[in-house]
């Protein structure tokens, strides 16, 4: 049997992520950073930017219909979240800090960052569970994960 790649853990929900490093088959996780997004946990009135934009014609005259807003500010925040949780693993995956990686999202979140992760990235993922442990004991987390042979 080959020496256990290193494996990046991120256990992540809209409103925070840790990471952890798995860097033998029966070792313990350690948690290596604890990032928290503060937006997610205001109410959506203090997340909006007030009133809806103004719809603009090509002449640069501004309509009087309010525009529609794609997204709540909350999913905004999370989306955002989801793109610094991306950018932070193509950081690291670029420096080589790990070899492959298992996510741990709630189904929502979980789509979303899959979606924000670049492809050299996205292949270093070899397992995905929908779940939300980010209160988790590294214990607990680590009795989710799937057996070590089983991440190829």
């Amino acid at each position: 049997m080959g020496k256990f790649p290193l494996t990046w853990v991120v256990v992540a929900d809209s409103a925070r992520a840790r990471i952890f490093v798995w860097r033998q088959a029966n070792g313990e996780l350690n948690e290596l950073q604890d990032l928290t997004n503060s937006e997610a946990r205001l109410p959506n009135r203090e997340l909006a930017s007030g009133e809806p934009g103004r719809a603009v014609d090509a002449g640069g005259h501004h309509g009087g219909h309010p525009m529609t807003q794609a997204q709540s500010p909350r999913e905004k925040a999370s989306q955002n979240f989801a793109r610094d949780i991306a950018k932070l693993m193509k950081h690291a995956c670029d420096a080589h800090d790990f070899e492959r990686a298992v996510l741990i999202a709630p189904a929502g979140f979980l789509g979303s960052l899959k979606g924000c992760l670049d492809k050299t990235t996205a292949k270093r993922v070899k397992a995905t569970l929908t779940n939300d442990l980010t209160k988790a004991t590294p214990a607990d987390i680590q009795a989710h994960l799937p057996e070590p042979w089983a991440l190829r």
